[in-house]
């Protein structure tokens, strides 16, 4: 069994091996991991009508009772606006102010008051209220550093907390899962198993 710090190794290693080159990215006036706005917003309202998949029965089954959810990475709430009826208060996180605008209006909608926190996660984990359950849909693709990462989530999350990533390049899926005992400690000191992380065949979120 490989140890967790070998796993975080082969992340690392895997999202370097997906990068686009630079020769390619220095010839295009944008970036071509970036999306339309309204993409993730077409995406979160049909999840909020019709929700399903994977990801939203384990975070529902996590929120029995209903309790609070920290999103990180939220865009316009895919992950958590189907989770409505069982989270009164809700902190998305995000990186882009505009589309936390298009959450909160849609939050709105749903009878929620998002506290929303735009910033990179973990960097402005600090003054984010503690959540009974965290969500997170594809935000890894960002995160070469997955260790604090997730242990600053998992020491904000009071129940299991889900994060979910599409296939990695030779169709390998991380399981992020459910990972309560990833607060404190090092990397050194954990092994990877069950639900704290390793690779598997999780369908991913939706």
């Amino acid at each position: 069994m490989a140890s967790l710090t070998e796993l975080l190794s082969r992340w690392r290693e895997d999202l370097a091996a997906w990068a686009i080159p630079d020769s390619i990215t220095a010839g295009v006036a944008e970036s071509p991991w970036v999306l339309p706005r309204q993409v993730f917003a077409r995406r979160a309202d049909r999840l909020r009508r019709a929700p399903g998949g994977p990801s939203y029965e384990r975070a529902r089954e996590a929120l029995a009772p209903a309790g609070s959810v920290l999103d990180i990475g939220s865009g316009a709430g895919a992950a958590c606006l189907p989770l409505a009826p069982c989270i009164p208060p809700l902190t998305p996180v995000d990186t882009d102010e505009p589309i936390l605008r298009l959450l909160a209006a849609r939050a709105g909608r749903a009878g929620l008051e998002p506290q929303v926190m735009p910033g990179r996660w973990p960097d402005i984990a600090a003054p984010v209220p503690p959540a009974d359950g965290g969500t997170g849909h594809h935000v890894p693709f960002t995160v070469p550093e997955l260790w604090p990462f997730l242990a600053a989530v998992s020491g904000h999350a009071r129940r299991p907390a889900f994060i979910a990533h599409p296939p990695l390049p030779g169709g390998r899926r991380p399981i992020m899962g459910s990972f309560p005992l990833l607060a404190g400690g090092s990397p050194d000191s954990r092994e990877a198993g069950g639900e704290a992380g390793a690779y598997g065949n999780w369908s991913g979120p939706g």
